[in-house]
């Protein structure tokens, strides 16, 4: 306690002094850390020019110490050479004393242990090249970013140089680009702190040249085309989809090099592609039609990759559909698979076997059995096929009207008796004129009469393409008048009336309708038509004892007539189903029929 007391009485007392000897605030004494300890041997002299500044080093004597009273007091100096036992930053006292007079003065030196640039590991600079080439220009100035690892550039330089020698002296720095004078070379590695000019270059990496990956080097567009798995009918082939097994690609993307040393993956994204992240399955289900999907070839013996684009494709399949049908005895029927043979290729099977000459997209047959058509597309070699079974039967003609009983079951439900479209009592199958119109069903349907034609004898023939034939149709050119009011020479045979000498019939044409003693056709409207609920029926002028009556296709009528009194007539078709139906305005003398549409 007392010695303390001591030298604090003499700091006190020396400070009360003023000595003609300066002891000058030298700067920072700063040195790098060469094992990142934050411990370094500082060299002290190395102040004793700037804290003397121009006094004569001779006449004074200059200590260094750890604490200010040893400085003052002059005791327990350190060594000139000392290692810092304060990390990172320690002060030290320095004291000049005079020494002719024995006076003395103080200061201080900062001894700051900076540390050296962190260093990382460097990846080799490879490059891909298929020249051949064993020189090439590298920008070495794209590894700065790897060499720093996040440190910042404006505070650190990054220098390259052919030696390890020449990094450690900073000397002969290469310059960027740099053309490598060997495969491999090495290249060492140096980072200097702009600011505290710490060094560090243990780092090194080699220039590497390899041989170059070319993708699909015939450069012919990769397509991957195959056939759809389902009959598509929605009309939008984008979403058409089938597995595709990828590896059916490999050899055009490798091309003419050895397969061995190379492997292909395939990614959704040419960004998938790059990185090889998230590569496909190689039975693969396409998600859009067509789909670009992307290719890597990789060196087995390097990282040298390339890529390339390919395209999956789902090719239809053709598209018709032929029904099971019959045919009348001593007759044929034709079916049709409504596709060319300009686009397709047609071979047809009975009972299993080809059937020898048959190429074309129809086949009239007159055998029955069962039938397989098969459909090839030119272009896709996408092919399909149809079943059906085709039958032989007696079809009886009744009426030797041309049109076989079986067909004159208008409503379907295998009763003959209750078809009677012209509602005169006779059913069709009996009735050569089923829809009264003085018109002959034979005449109406093209045909013949009998039973041993070797053609077909029902055609379908529509003129007014209302979808009622014309030998159910009492209004065949959809004129308002009825066929049979359009016999004008009135000699009970409308086929022979040509009012207009055109060669065709009046019930033929509409443009023809003269009809004088009936209703005038402008003066009879039936709207809306089309309708849905409510059906309006307007006249012009009054006729007595009109009544409205109304007929499906059949000729039967639906509903109980009604008698016009107004010029404008409501009534409810609410209860109609969909489908087309003749409105009948007639009295005791005159009678006119208009179609009517219900949805």
């Amino acid at each position: 306690m007392k010695q303390k007391l001591l030298n604090l009485f003499l700091i006190l007392f020396v400070s009360s002094f003023s000595f003609a000897q300066v002891a000058n605030q030298p700067s920072d004494l700063m040195v790098c850390d060469d094992d990142n300890d934050g411990y370094a041997e500082f060299d002290l002299t190395i102040t004793e020019a700037e804290v003397l500044g121009g006094q004569n080093p001779s006449d004074y004597m200059v200590t260094y110490h750890e604490t200010q009273t040893d400085a003052v007091i002059g005791d327990y100096p350190v060594t000139s050479l000392y290692t810092n036992v304060v990390s990172d930053m320690q002060v030290i006292y320095i004291r000049v004393e005079d020494l002719s007079s024995g006076n003395a003065a103080t200061t201080t030196v900062n001894l700051v242990v900076n540390p050296l640039p962190q260093s990382s590991t460097v990846s080799d600079f490879i490059v891909c090249d298929s020249s051949g080439s064993v020189n090439l220009a590298f920008d070495l100035t794209t590894k700065d970013a790897e060499v720093l690892n996040g440190q910042d550039p404006s505070l650190f330089y990054v220098s390259y140089f052919s030696s390890l020698a020449d990094a450690q002296t900073q000397t002969n720095a290469l310059p960027s680009p740099w053309t490598n004078s060997s495969n491999p070379e090495t290249i060492y590695v140096s980072i200097l702190n702009t600011y505290t000019g710490c060094l560090v270059s243990d780092q090194s990496f080699d220039l590497i040249i390899n041989g170059g990956v070319e993708a699909n080097p015939s450069m012919s567009p990769i397509i991957y085309e195959q056939c759809d798995d389902n009959l598509e009918t929605d009309g939008d082939s984008s979403n058409d989809s089938v597995q595709f097994d990828l590896s059916n690609m490999d050899a055009q993307v490798i091309g003419g090099q050895d397969p061995s040393e190379f492997t292909v993956s395939y990614f959704a994204t040419l960004m998938d592609a790059e990185m090889g992240a998230n590569p496909l399955p190689v039975l693969y289900q396409n998600v859009s039609n067509p789909q670009i999907i992307y290719a890597r070839l990789g060196n087995n013996n390097s990282v040298c990759y390339d890529t390339t684009e390919a395209t999956l494709l789902v090719n239809a399949l053709p598209n018709f559909s032929i029904l099971d049908t019959t045919f009348c005895q001593d007759e044929s029927v034709t079916v049709n698979t409504g596709l060319n043979d300009v686009d397709y290729v047609f071979q047809w099977y009975v009972d299993g076997f080809p059937i020898t000459g048959e190429d074309s997209p129809t086949l009239t047959i007159d055998q029955a059995g069962s039938y397989i058509v098969q459909v090839i597309d030119i272009q896709t070699a996408c092919s399909s096929y149809e079943f059906f079974d085709v039958q032989e039967l007696p079809c009886p003609d009744a009426d030797m009207d041309g049109v076989n009983d079986s067909d004159e079951d208008i409503n379907g439900n295998g009763n003959l008796d209750d078809d009677d479209t012209d509602n005169d009592g006779i059913p069709n199958y009996l009735d050569s004129d089923d829809d009264g119109d003085n018109v002959p069903t034979e005449v109406e349907v093209g045909g013949v009469s009998g039973r041993n034609s070797s053609t077909v004898s029902h055609q379908f023939i529509d003129t007014d393409n209302d979808s009622v034939e014309n030998y159910l149709d009492n209004d065949d050119d959809d004129d308002g008048v009825l066929t049979v009011d359009e016999d004008y020479n009135n000699n009970g045979d409308p086929t022979d009336d040509d009012t207009n000498s055109n060669m065709i019939p009046d019930y033929l044409e509409a443009a023809v309708a003269l009809n004088v003693n009936n209703f005038n056709v402008e003066a009879f409207k039936i709207y809306p038509n089309p309708a849905k609920a409510t059906l309006y029926i307007q006249m012009d002028n009054i006729y007595s004892n009109v009544e409205v009556s109304i007929y499906d296709v059949q000729g039967k009528q639906i509903g109980l007539s009604k008698t016009l009194s107004s010029n404008i007539t409501e009534l409810d078709v609410s209860n109609f189903e969909s489908g087309i139906y003749f409105v009948k305005l007639s009295n005791d003398e005159i009678s006119v029929t208009e179609k009517l549409v219900i949805q």
